[in-house]
């Protein structure tokens, strides 16, 4: 086998795949979701608290700078147990999380494409109302605005 090193390529996941796996937790899944954006990048964008079973997701937030400089400390339980999904807005600054991670002994998987791709197919949480994708275009995606429900 060989080793992985910092310049290799992350273990990824697509935005369908990772909405399977989103939807498909349950209360005992061994997930951990990671959002590694920066206060810029937020955009007031966020993954729903709860899938669609209603389950309560386990997400963390750790902006890249500070994974960078290894505060790590809300995450420290989870090396040995989860996988951890890394996210962010686009899909680079979560590879950079998913490999340093991975050095430091996590087993992680980078959300390819980040938070822009996830929008394309599943329900986000913008400004307190879930963001539903209706309709794809070549270049844009066309939302129906609704709500935040509450479990």
């Amino acid at each position: 086998t060989s080793r992985r090193t910092f310049l290799s390529t992350a273990t990824s996941i697509t935005n369908k795949d990772f909405k399977k796996v989103f939807e498909n937790c349950e209360p005992d899944s061994n997930v951990l979701i990671l959002d590694v954006r920066e206060d810029e990048d937020l955009n007031n964008t966020f993954l729903p608290e709860y899938n669609l079973s209603g389950t309560k997701m386990n997400i963390k937030r750790i902006p890249i700078l500070d994974l960078v400089e290894m505060e790590i400390d809300p995450i420290k339980d989870y090396r040995d147990s989860h996988t951890i999904f890394c996210v962010c807005r686009a899909g680079n600054k979560s590879v950079t999380a998913t490999r340093i991670l991975e050095l430091h002994g996590y087993n992680t998987i980078n959300v390819h494409g980040g938070m822009a791709d996830l929008g394309k197919v599943m329900d986000l949480v913008k400004d307190g109302k879930h963001v539903f994708p209706i309709a794809e275009s070549f270049d844009s995606v066309y939302f129906a605005n609704r709500t935040l429900c509450s479990f």
